[in-house]
């Protein structure tokens, strides 16, 4: 039986890890989840205190193009842990989303930008993803440019948690930027760091656990900050290029990639 569950699991998650948009706002606004993601932030960081190297186990997850392959330039796998993503202006994503217009009283878009990959699908626990991340962009940045997502099998609304490059309607801001759920005020947004010019480690410690993701975000071992949201079973990694407004060619190269999950506290 065991087999066979985990069997209906992996082909769910072919089925249904296509990708999708998530304008759609999160109902998951309020004060008290805000105040519910903290709390299990810091918890995990005293989890991860208590650690110490011997704790974890190093994963070898099987890194899965999403949805398909834009064009011949779009995605390159460099090694077993290395990955390019090149986006133009108009290269549309292959996901069944990416190609549906969006527009409310704030955002119009008429298409999203998109070439990704993602892991194999992840149980209950806590785990560690790190990246030498590089990001190039030919001129003005996109309105938004994801970069990282930890999602699960929703194909409406926003992922459990993810960070994203911020460029604005104008496209001349670079901060980092989390989603509304996470960062509640403007003074926390606008409190994000500029997106370093040159090449950075990436690092996200992150607790599955009763239906609910918690995060904590590093840039170059700096805690940055918390974030996570509900979530359904099982949940993965999503890394690449997810944009919307693009106005000049990126690229995103994803080195020395890792992902540890702690055996024991």
């Amino acid at each position: 039986m065991t087999k066979v569950f985990s069997f209906l699991i992996i082909v769910i998650f072919c089925v249904f890890i296509q990708g999708c948009g998530f304008e759609n706002p999160s109902p998951e606004t309020s004060v008290n989840h805000h105040k519910k993601i903290q709390m299990l932030a810091l918890k995990l960081g005293e989890k991860i205190n208590h650690s110490n190297s011997d704790s974890w186990r190093l994963l070898d997850p099987f890194w899965r193009v999403s949805c398909g392959v834009v064009d011949k330039d779009s995605y390159k796998k460099l090694s077993h842990d290395a990955f390019t993503f090149k986006i133009d202006v108009n290269d549309i994503g292959k996901c069944s989303t990416d190609s549906r217009p969006y527009k409310d009283e704030y955002l119009q878009f008429n298409w999203s930008e998109r070439q990704e990959v993602n892991s194999g699908p992840l149980g209950k626990g806590i785990y560690e993803f790190s990246a030498k991340v590089t990001i190039n962009t030919d001129g003005l940045n996109a309105f938004r440019n994801t970069i990282f997502q930890i999602h699960d099998f929703r194909n409406l609304g926003a992922p459990p948690s993810y960070l994203q490059v911020y460029g604005g309607k104008s496209g001349m801001l670079n901060r980092f930027r989390l989603s509304h759920p996470e960062c509640l005020s403007i003074r926390c947004r606008k409190a994000l760091p500029e997106v370093p010019r040159d090449s950075f480690k990436l690092k996200v410690l992150f607790e599955y656990n009763n239906g609910f993701v918690s995060t904590r975000y590093y840039i170059d071992d700096k805690f940055v900050i918390s974030g996570g949201g509900r979530s359904s079973y099982p949940i993965y990694i999503k890394i690449g290029i997810y944009r919307i407004l693009g106005k000049g060619t990126t690229i995103h190269t994803y080195e020395d990639i890792k992902l540890k999950k702690l055996i024991q506290i």
